[in-house]
């Protein structure tokens, strides 16, 4: 049995969209009239970069140190806080920038 993405090629889509995601923002703001919004959208793509380059090392296997972090309660407990905390404040930050 094969995967449907492998690790390799998830890694490459996250760095296109590291990578693409601020200036496509960029653009649609501009179509629309928006740019700030258009680029404090376009940070998501970035952001969710950084994010799966956490999330790839908090679950990473280490046979040298005999370290599986997904087999770990605590570091999916971590991830969860840290995951839900990022959000909470990104809309917090987007809700107090752009409401009126």
């Amino acid at each position: 049995m094969h995967e449907i993405v492998t690790l390799d090629q998830f890694n490459r889509i996250m760095l296109v969209v590291a990578l693409a995601g601020l200036p496509l923002g960029a653009i649609l703001g501009a179509l629309l009239r928006r740019l700030r919004q258009g680029l404090a959208l376009g940070m998501l793509g970035p952001l969710a970069g950084l994010a799966w380059l956490l999330l790839r090392w908090t679950v990473r296997i280490d046979p040298a140190t005999h370290y599986v972090g997904l087999y770990r309660p605590g570091v999916l407990a971590a991830d969860v806080v840290i995951f839900v905390a990022v959000g909470v404040g990104w809309g917090w930050l987007y809700r107090r920038a752009f409401t009126p």
